[in-house]
């Protein structure tokens, strides 16, 4: 769900799952680092073949 935080705890609690905002932001900052991580890994790679990096 796009949506900030405060309301997805709200629609969490209303369907019965206690979830608090330190939860969301452990988990979006969790998967913001699983998959950006892998995203800067291959511009390191493509980095490091160039020949001249700034110009």
């Amino acid at each position: 769900m796009s949506v900030p935080a405060y309301r997805q705890i709200t629609y969490w609690n209303q369907i019965g799952l206690a979830i608090t905002r330190e939860n969301i932001s452990n988990w979006r900052n969790l998967v913001g680092h699983e998959y950006l991580s892998l995203l800067v890994e291959r511009f390191q790679k493509q980095l490091w073949k160039e020949d001249v990096l700034c110009r």
